[in-house]
């Protein structure tokens, strides 16, 4: 009986925290450390597709292709349309 009366007194208190328990967690929130954690994230998403476009671009022998994504970012993104990288 003693489990029961605690566990009901713990979902009485439940609703009355729940705002205060919100703004804690909104409060705690780094928003910063978030979108560097998601630009991070991209750039090495990015980097792996590159690097798999050079790996084909090489495995192909095409190295003309290869040179030319280097200098040339909208010739890179053909190339990664192309693969399905994009």
């Amino acid at each position: 009986m003693m489990l029961r009366t605690n566990i009901a007194e713990g979902l009485d208190i439940l609703p009355k925290q729940r705002s205060e328990v919100y703004d804690m967690l909104l409060t705690e929130f780094d928003e910063e450390r978030y979108e560097r954690t998601l630009r991070q994230d991209a750039y090495e998403d990015g980097r792996e597709d590159v690097n798999k476009l050079n790996e084909i671009l090489l495995s192909e022998g095409r190295i003309e292709d290869l040179r030319k994504s280097t200098i040339n970012q909208e010739y890179q993104n053909q190339l990664m349309k192309e693969f399905g990288l994009l």
